[in-house]
């Protein structure tokens, strides 16, 4: 589930790339649209494969861990819900860019699907430095005795916990996604740090933050974590 998730996000963001490209480079060739549209069915072909693949894993988990509680079960299936919820998504980012990136579905599903999207990135990754510290700590315990119980109610805990730091962290994107229109038809959903929201703060100096948090919190600090462990 780990690995499913971290290759959705990078598929996601990889093909966004490859499409924005693909439209600066034959834009108005029918070629474009072939790319767009391919690119839409890999969307729709990976939310079904993961909705019947991470339904089938939280339902093995639930069943196993009623008859075996383990901290690891617990991270595992946090995960799983992370890669349910990105999967669920996957079909509005197919429609968008099947339409060159026009976002038909308007501003409150733009904050909530890009929120959903983040939120899931931000979860996934703290997942899996869970379970590096978990196998890490199980390592240099295993001499010790340890109730298994009071085990899964930390991971349970350090979950919830996780839920948390994810919201926190998604408030910024959450607060300045929205619809940009570019034509009388036609919007764009996108993170957009105007002057008019961000009182004194310079505009770019917010998207640098913001830029700078999602590394961090995202890649830079989960890295050394894992490294470590």
């Amino acid at each position: 589930n780990g690995g499913s998730t971290s290759s959705n996000l990078s598929l996601h963001c990889w093909l966004q790339l490859l499409t924005r490209e693909s439209s600066m480079e034959f834009q108005g060739d029918s070629s474009s649209v072939v790319v767009r549209v391919m690119i839409a069915c890999v969307y729709s072909i990976v939310c079904a494969l993961g909705l019947v693949g991470n339904s089938l894993a939280l339902y093995l988990l639930h069943s196993r861990h009623r008859q075996k509680q383990s901290s690891i079960n617990c991270f595992v299936m946090g995960l799983a819900i992370t890669d349910l919820q990105f999967v669920l998504t996957l079909p509005f980012w197919a429609v968008d860019t099947a339409l060159d990136f026009r976002w038909p579905f308007g501003r409150v599903m733009c904050k909530i699907i890009s929120s959903v999207t983040t939120m899931n990135m931000y979860a996934s990754v703290f997942f899996l430095t869970a379970m590096s510290v978990t196998r890490y700590h199980s390592l240099i315990t295993s001499l010790k005795m340890g109730s298994p119980r009071v085990a899964t109610t930390r991971a349970k805990w350090a979950s919830s916990a996780i839920w948390v730091v994810s919201l926190v962290a998604t408030l910024p994107h959450a607060f300045y996604s929205t619809t940009v229109q570019v034509s009388a038809d036609d919007e764009l959903c996108l993170v957009r740090f105007s002057d008019s929201d961000s009182g004194h703060w310079d505009p770019q100096v917010l998207l640098g933050l913001y830029q700078t948090q999602k590394v961090l919190l995202g890649f830079v600090v989960p890295l050394i974590i894992i490294s470590v462990c």
